[in-house]
């Protein structure tokens, strides 16, 4: 009632961008849908956990967290939103409510973590579970995709190119097409041959059901 709704809303847009990269994340983890949908929902609620045992210990023990051991439980993204979430609450029952003046500022007595640290701490979330994919679908691609080595992050030609791919040159939709690279011809090789694998030993359907 009584915050920025800017903030909140700035708030609630990052933690958005957050959880649909930590999907992301799950999503190449696995390889049947089904699988994936119930142990994503289920990784997603353990990564509440770290917020649940700050909290206990702030609470009830009454033990001083540092902002170093939340930002460390905040790189899970629920985690971040548990802890953001806390001091919008403190700053609503003060009747102040989160501004600008506020953001990184702590209503508790020496807390040394603040709702910025949590809105970073979220950004930081999504760029690592969006680097996290990009390497795992890289590396273990699927049964479909050809997998890269290890250590593709570190090879020249990943980034810059390498010679075997030959350059696009315009043309006219009437001319001849652009011919494919050769990379992308060796992946279209590999396909096909996985493809004829598959279908080897299969009966070809009867003309007359053609």
């Amino acid at each position: 009632m009584h915050s920025n709704v800017f903030i909140i809303w700035l708030f609630l847009s990052i933690y958005a961008v957050a959880t649909i990269m930590f999907c992301f994340l799950v999503s190449v983890l696995y390889s049947k849908a089904k699988l994936a949908s119930a142990c994503g929902g289920i990784i997603y609620f353990l990564s509440y956990v770290p917020y649940m045992y700050v909290a206990i210990r702030e609470e009830v023990a009454h033990d001083k967290i540092t902002a170093f051991e939340k930002c460390i439980a905040s790189l899970m993204s629920t985690t971040a939103f548990g802890l953001g979430s806390k001091y919008f609450a403190l700053y609503e029952v003060a009747g102040v409510g989160i501004q600008w003046r506020t953001l990184s500022q702590s209503p508790v007595e020496g807390d040394d973590f603040n709702l910025m640290l949590s809105m970073m701490m979220l950004v930081i979330d999504a760029v690592v579970y969006g680097i996290l994919t990009w390497y795992i679908e890289a590396v273990h691609p699927g049964m479909y995709g050809l997998p890269r080595p290890w250590y593709f992050p570190l090879q020249k030609s990943y980034w810059l190119g390498s010679g075997r791919i030959e350059t696009w040159e315009w043309s006219w939709p009437w001319s001849r097409p652009a011919r494919l690279s050769i990379m992308e011809e060796d992946q279209a090789c590999a396909m096909e041959s996985r493809r004829m694998e598959e279908t080897r030993g299969i009966e070809e359907e009867p003309a007359t059901y053609r």
